[in-house]
């Protein structure tokens, strides 16, 4: 894990780390591979900075590129911009409203920008672009991580995600999770517990036989429902 170099947290009582003999500084943000956490797991800093990244890039797509083909910039949009907001989205993935929106306005103000769509409301423009909420596709990736976990895809230890559900006499496919209790907000929204609710509600002719038709599958639900923003 490396350290940050965020705002220092001055405490003369808060214990020090050395590492060959020299002290460790005292940091309230680490970069943990591209993902910034802070104490409380809020990933508010994180977030942060990915919008202000994206914000950047899109505003150099309009300033670089003389064409104004919709085709052409919604190309550069998926190339250099939206990536920045999807990366390891099943680590930092936000619940809070205001997160949810800042992360959406960042599409939001570039299809609008985009020639003969400033009329057009966000779901229309989405429409006519062939995008899809980053909220939804969020969602969309959660479920595709956990059904790598749950097979086997990943070189993790599936049970250290997931337990299965020993409740076989209700309705639903044949894959469900067990919802564990939460006392925190931090555990509730955590990617275990976040995905396992959404799992558990896909329909019970889900195609789980192989990652390719399960994405296909996944393409033909409305993930929408599960949006908050």
């Amino acid at each position: 894990m490396q350290v940050g170099t965020r705002q220092r947290i001055d405490d003369c009582s808060a214990p020090q780390f050395a590492l060959c003999n020299n002290i460790l500084g005292l940091v309230d943000v680490v970069n943990d591979l591209g993902v910034l956490i802070d104490p409380y797991l809020t990933f508010a800093a994180h977030i942060d900075s990915i919008v202000l990244k994206a914000a950047q890039r899109s505003y150099l797509i309009f300033k670089s590129f003389q064409s104004h083909d919709r085709d052409l910039l919604v190309k550069a949009y998926k190339t250099y911009v939206r990536p920045l907001l999807e990366t390891n989205s099943q680590i930092w993935s936000p619940h809070l409203l205001k997160d949810i929106r800042r992360i959406e306005a960042v599409q939001r103000r570039f299809t609008k920008k985009l020639d003969g769509l400033h009329s057009f409301d966000y779901a229309e423009r989405l429409s006519l672009l062939g995008l899809k909420r980053l909220e939804e596709r969020r969602i969309r990736a959660d479920l595709l991580f956990a059904y790598k976990l749950l097979f086997g895809f990943t070189p993790l230890n599936v049970h250290e995600f997931f337990t299965p559900s020993r409740c076989t006499g209700t309705r639903g496919h044949a894959y469900k999770l067990f919802l564990t209790r939460c006392t925190t907000d931090v555990r509730k929204h955590f990617f275990c517990n976040r995905v396992a609710k959404i799992w558990n509600q896909l329909p019970n002719n889900t195609d789980f036989t192989s990652i390719t038709s399960f994405r296909r599958a996944l393409n033909g639900f409305n993930l929408t429902t599960y949006c908050d923003c």
